[in-house]
């Protein structure tokens, strides 16, 4: 199975701290341990796409990479951009949805990592923006959607954010 990977970003996963981060990438873990992607997809967004991103690459699953423009992270703080470009270097593809930014980047960002996937692992809690509009787009695409954030509750106490 090639995994595309949506969900959401630190905000809304228990914050920007270093175990929140740890704790979203042990589960990231978890779940590659028991559904063994042979690929995963990922747009490298804050939050679950890098947790999946750096799980991928610590369980040895070869990494696609999915990046808006290639500026994508320049605003982020300098060490989270430099993680960033870590993860780029050893993925085993880099795509590039455009050459500049552009208004439609993110959501041909996110359709592109969906076509290529056959499965979809989200990390969702019903909220309305660009996690549900992903999802939305899997299922017209016929891709089965594996939200784990029931899963995610449980461990964390993590509540629904709308």
């Amino acid at each position: 199975m090639r995994a595309a990977v949506t969900g959401h970003q630190p905000h809304l996963l228990g914050g920007f701290s270093e175990e929140s981060a740890s704790r979203l990438r042990a589960f990231a873990r978890q779940w590659l341990q028991r559904a063994r992607p042979v690929e995963v997809i990922c747009g490298m967004a804050p939050g679950w796409d890098l947790a999946m991103a750096e799980a991928a690459l610590e369980e040895v699953v070869p990494l696609v990479a999915a990046l808006a423009w290639p500026g994508q992270g320049r605003n982020w703080p300098g060490e989270a951009y430099a993680h960033l470009q870590s993860l780029l270097e050893r993925a085993a593809l880099v795509h590039v949805a455009f050459s500049q930014r552009a208004p439609a980047m993110w959501t041909v960002r996110d359709r592109w990592v969906l076509s290529r996937g056959d499965h979809v692992v989200a990390l969702w809690s019903g909220a309305e923006g660009g996690t549900a509009e992903a999802i939305a787009h899997a299922r017209e695409l016929g891709r089965p959607v594996e939200n784990l954030w029931p899963e995610w509750q449980r461990l964390t106490g993590q509540v629904s954010k709308s």
